[in-house]
């Protein structure tokens, strides 16, 4: 079983890492889409239901991307279709059962969707990917992580659909 990763999916090198604001991650290893190149093994062995990818960075409610400022410009973004591809070209088996978790501010607001995490989990679908598992979270982040909120109440799990459209 690989160790949890923590994802920033932007090729900006000089983007904030989140590292420093979640102590929880202290022990994870952490990983820039700069480093990998346009093809990889990355994420190969990440295929069991315990298996965890953490994509970190900022949302805002009912947004279609993930971004890496706070100034909430769209220059430095990840769009749902441009994370699928990423995992996509990166090795992430189509049998994978691992959970990806879009640790991102409001990725699950509205819960009932779209959001990131919904249209994530479509954009996967779309790679054959039915299998893995796309949490959300429906408050900030940090109230998550600092007030140790129970994750059934604010963390939202969703599914790649059998038929994407």
């Amino acid at each position: 079983m690989p160790r949890p990763l923590c994802f920033h999916p932007f090729r900006d090198r000089k983007h904030v890492s989140l590292h420093f604001g979640a102590p929880t991650f202290a022990r994870r290893d952490f990983l820039d889409l700069w480093q990998l190149g346009n093809h990889s093994t990355t994420f190969k062995n990440y295929i069991g239901i315990s298996d965890r990818i953490y994509v970190m960075g900022r949302c805002f409610a009912g947004s279609g991307a993930v971004l890496t400022t706070e100034s909430g410009r769209l220059d430095g973004s990840c769009s749902p279709g441009e994370l699928a591809e990423i995992f996509y070209k990166h090795g992430l088996p189509v049998n994978s059962r691992a959970h990806i978790r879009i640790h991102a501010c409001n990725s699950a607001t509205p819960a009932a969707g779209p959001n990131f995490a919904t249209e994530f989990a479509k954009e996967m679908a779309k790679k054959s990917c039915y299998h893995v598992t796309i949490r959300g979270y429906d408050v900030a982040v940090g109230m998550y992580v600092v007030g140790r909120l129970t994750v059934n109440k604010h963390g939202i799990d969703y599914h790649p659909p059998q038929n994407p459209t």
